[in-house]
């Protein structure tokens, strides 16, 4: 295997484990009781988009082989998931809102990161740039 092989392949074990972590750290949130909950100043649908933007631009990713739907669609049922095993918190409500907010942050965050992996797609500029270049056998 080549170097630059292995270099491909630690990239996607760091953004894989860094993308379950966020779904990790999206169900210890989602479930911790209501007076252990810390809150930032932001609304509680801005922290549900910005959570699960991220978590799915993470996705996108560490799974490119994957359609971006597959992940928005399976992190949209993870949210309405989270929200009905609220019910079991104390002092937790689950609730529409949630849902919606954190499936337009997974529909954001999917596809802005595919847009940007389209547009600066680093792995091909630097298999590109290492290959010899190309003659035309026109000399």
């Amino acid at each position: 295997m080549t170097q630059q092989a292995i270099s491909h392949h630690r990239r996607l074990y760091v953004w894989r484990g860094a993308a379950w972590l966020c779904v990790a750290l999206i169900t210890v949130l989602s479930l911790v009781p209501h007076d252990m909950e810390v809150r930032t100043p932001a609304p509680a649908g801005l922290e549900h988009a910005i959570a699960y933007a991220g978590t799915a631009g993470l996705m996108v990713l560490a799974y490119r082989s994957r359609s971006v739907w597959l992940i928005i669609g399976l992190l949209a049922a993870y949210s309405a998931l989270m929200e009905l095993l609220q019910i079991f918190s104390p002092g937790r409500h689950p609730s529409l809102d949630g849902v919606l907010w954190s499936s337009a942050g997974t529909v954001i965050g999917a596809w802005g990161q595919a847009v940007v992996w389209g547009f600066f797609p680093v792995a091909g500029r630097i298999e590109r740039a290492n290959q010899p270049e190309r003659t035309t056998g026109e000399e």
